[in-house]
């Protein structure tokens, strides 16, 4: 494995993306990133994240400590590190965009053309299956549960200042109206909460649509005011 000090994709921050390499020096550090991830995976899954180490993880991987760190900073971080991953995507499509559609549509499609990316199987590797047993650990982690979630806040912030940015770059040095920065907030935070919550309970029914589906759906849902021609009270 290649041991290296550059930090450049640890976990949180927003630097590079993951999924587009052109040079074989940073194919090789996504494979050791890679390898990270898949060896954490393996042993959380058979011992439980509070019976591996960092060590554990590296060793597995065929790394050292010190490379370990370079990439991720807590073993919390190896698992929910596509979390960054996707925001990173997501805000690259929202700036590149040129639909002229209204906010919550765009973001929908980030998401979705983010996600179907990242899905997309290559390489003999079933990636569908790969983030739900990443998801399913996360899920009955508390502590694992917990890093989730603070990633998916960081990213929260990081779509809606890319949002921002998008709806004002016509006229940089436009300051959004208090009005529009609680429509764009509102938007934001509403579509993230049901695609978090779309992605919870896509780990745990067996019954499960494709993930994608279950975001249409429930960001339909939204759009619709949570109207349903199903009755709740009997």
């Amino acid at each position: 494995m290649d041991e290296t000090d550059d930090k450049t994709i640890q976990a949180g921050e927003y630097r590079v993306s993951p999924l587009q390499y052109p040079t074989r020096r940073e194919r090789k550090k996504l494979a050791t990133r890679n390898a990270l991830q898949q060896a954490a995976l393996e042993l959380i899954t058979r011992k439980g994240l509070h019976n591996v180490t960092i060590e554990d993880i590296a060793e597995a991987a065929d790394v050292s400590n010190r490379t370990f760190f370079n990439y991720f900073p807590t073993k919390e971080e190896v698992l929910c590190a596509n979390v960054y991953d996707l925001g990173n995507e997501i805000a690259g499509y929202i700036a590149s965009s040129t639909e002229r559609v209204d906010p919550p549509i765009l973001l929908k499609n980030a998401i979705l053309g983010t996600i179907r990316e990242t899905l997309s199987s290559d390489s003999g590797i079933d990636k569908r299956q790969l983030l739900k047993s990443k998801m399913k650990i996360i899920y009955n982690e508390p502590q694992l549960f917990m890093a989730f979630a603070a990633a998916m806040v960081k990213t929260e912030k990081r779509i809606f200042f890319s949002m921002q940015e998008r709806f004002t770059k016509d006229n940089p040095e436009t300051t959004l109206d208090t009005d529009t920065a609680i429509y764009l907030a509102s938007v934001v935070t509403g579509i993230f909460a049901v695609t978090r919550a779309m992605m919870m309970l896509w780990v745990t029914r067996p019954d499960a649509p494709p993930i994608e589906e279950m975001i249409v759906r429930a960001i339909a849902q939204l759009e619709n005011g949570f109207l349903s021609d199903k009755t709740f009270n009997q």
